[in-house]
């Protein structure tokens, strides 16, 4: 797949990644706080707190800022990215960008790669959700829109049972992707600065 040249600052993708991932932590407080259902007649009324379907887009938010986490590592090394949703392709597009620059800390980009992937094929919560043996949402879609172009439903009837085990997976998960892009930051400064120096 064909790369697009970067034109903005390359902080700005770390922050739109942090600004879902804050989004997402946010929703999750506000599942289990619900500071604003009785503030707007619309929560009040509707079911989306009871029945948990304010997950969807709350896991959407993770899924984006996953997405985000990859294009930002590759825009901070190439000054480039993949035009693409495919976590596979951008997962090995990182890899190679890391290895260009000589970052061989490989643990964090297989902990990226593992929770990418844990997330693109929906096997989070022990794969609950599953209702097929497997699933690739490799266009990021299926907590997007009620139909999938992988041609899988969430079955929203089922979500309020989500547990507060598995909330704090999710909370986890998303402080775990926080710890990543600052290590993957810092290694690709350091890299680059070492880099540097060799040429001088």
């Amino acid at each position: 797949m064909k790369k697009s040249k970067n034109k903005v600052w390359f902080l700005n993708w770390y922050k739109y990644c942090k600004a879902y991932l804050h989004l997402a932590r946010i929703g999750l407080l506000e599942l289990r706080e619900q500071q604003y259902r009785n503030r707007f007649s619309l929560f009040n009324q509707s079911d989306i707190y009871k029945d948990k379907i304010v997950l969807i887009p709350i896991i959407w938010s993770l899924k984006h800022a996953t997405e985000l986490l990859l294009k930002a590592v590759d825009v901070r090394v190439t000054q480039e990215f993949l035009a693409s949703h495919d976590i596979s392709e951008l997962q090995n597009e990182i890899k190679a960008a890391l290895s260009s620059i000589g970052v061989t800390d490989t643990k964090v980009s297989d902990d990226l790669s593992a929770i990418s992937e844990k997330y693109l094929g929906l096997k989070f919560w022990e794969g609950r959700l599953l209702s097929k043996s497997a699933v690739r949402d490799e266009q990021n879609d299926v907590f997007r829109y009620p139909e999938s172009r992988v041609g899988f439903a969430l079955d929203i009837e089922n979500i309020h049972k989500v547990s507060s085990k598995e909330l704090l997976e999710l909370e986890d998960d998303l402080e775990e992707l926080e710890r990543i892009l600052h290590r993957l930051h810092s290694r690709i400064t350091d890299a680059k600065i070492r880099n540097e120096s060799q040429a001088s």
